[in-house]
């Protein structure tokens, strides 16, 4: 069982890290406006609580930095800096 919820959470990790290098993907540095853009994309995948609640914050790190490690590191910069 534990197995089944293990691999449950990590296709929901690999998921939400789509969504979260998608949204990522959208800040382009010379348009201050994109990051309004990925701040909504961000609230969005936020908002589903329900399809991501099992997810960890070290699972979806590790997800995204398979996916696009610049994403990854993006969220790892505007983590540290609150």
């Amino acid at each position: 069982m534990a197995t089944s919820c293990k691999n449950t959470g990590n296709s929901a990790a690999k998921e939400m890290a789509g969504e979260m290098c998608k949204a990522m993907a959208l800040i382009n540095d010379d348009d201050p406006m994109s990051v309004v853009e990925a701040k909504a994309a961000l609230s969005k995948i936020a908002r589903n609580k329900e399809k991501y609640k099992h997810v960890t914050e070290e699972e979806l790190l590790k997800a995204m930095q398979e996916m696009c490690p610049e994403g990854a590191a993006r969220v790892i910069e505007i983590q540290s800096a609150k």
